[in-house]
């Protein structure tokens, strides 16, 4: 395996234990933009979202850009797409960065590519606050993790991604689409960790903590190492004022300091 496939499968993985956790961080400067949009009813396209993530650029960021943006229309090579895409996810444009983390997967065609740029659109998703932003960015992610999941039926990731992608943006016809994708997917597979885990975790948002705890007590003695899901079971045992609280809080710090 050479160092470019080791880069891509780590970045897979962070991106993925990303939408586990989600993420809020958001710059000034793509706030203003956002509100700027929201008022002026601006149309979205790739171009338009290019031009005005450039605006907010450092100069050394926008040189690093400029030079990668070049040899990419040059030739279409993934391992310059991937630079690109990197630069400006480093830049905190996730909703570019997936522009060209979308065209790799083009290239390469494999459940993988599509996975990292479904998991991009996710992260621009999370950050966004104006509607048209975070419809464009649900539907590219969407599309993306569709076609991760059509290349590869039996990796479950692919299809939870999916899910969680209409629980951050419900649609205003199917408001329960991602719960309800997230239930068949248990039905379908009723010991599975992660769908457990997605599903007490959304129990918790809504303050169902008895539900939460039933589901992370059984993916508990599945996985007792699991720090994800001990520290979710915390999390629900201190909601439902449960005793076992503190003994559980113990062990999840002890299981998140032996993975620093």
């Amino acid at each position: 395996m050479n160092r470019q496939q080791i880069i891509a499968i780590a970045s897979a993985l962070v991106l993925f234990f990303v939408l586990y956790f989600g993420c809020d961080v958001q710059s000034k400067e793509q706030q203003t933009i956002e509100t700027a949009r929201a008022l002026t009813g601006t149309t979205l396209d790739i171009a338009t979202l290019i031009k005005e993530a450039t605006q907010s650029l450092k100069p050394a960021q926008a040189t690093d850009i400029h030079l990668l943006t070049q040899k990419s229309e040059a030739a279409k090579d993934p391992s310059v797409l991937k630079q690109l895409s990197a630069a400006w996810h480093n830049a905190r444009h996730d909703e570019v960065a997936a522009h060209y983390a979308e065209q790799v997967a083009e290239l390469e065609k494999t459940d993988e590519a599509w996975s990292i740029a479904g998991a991009n659109y996710y992260l621009a998703l999370q950050k966004a606050e104006d509607k048209p932003l975070r419809d464009f960015c649900t539907n590219q992610a969407t599309k993306a993790f569709q076609n991760a999941a059509s290349l590869n039926p039996t990796k479950l990731e692919h299809r939870i991604n999916l899910a969680l992608c209409y629980t951050e943006n419900p649609p205003q016809d199917n408001p329960m689409k991602g719960i309800l994708l997230l239930r068949e997917l248990d039905a379908q597979n009723p010991d599975n960790v992660a769908v457990n885990y997605q599903l007490a975790r959304l129990a918790i948002k809504t303050k169902q903590f008895d539900r939460a705890v039933g589901r992370l007590e059984k993916m508990v003695t599945i996985e007792p190492n699991n720090a994800k899901v001990v520290c979710l079971l915390a999390e629900a045992y201190a909601g439902a004022n449960n005793p076992k609280a503190t003994e559980m809080t113990q062990k999840c710090e002890s299981l998140s300091k032996s993975l620093q």
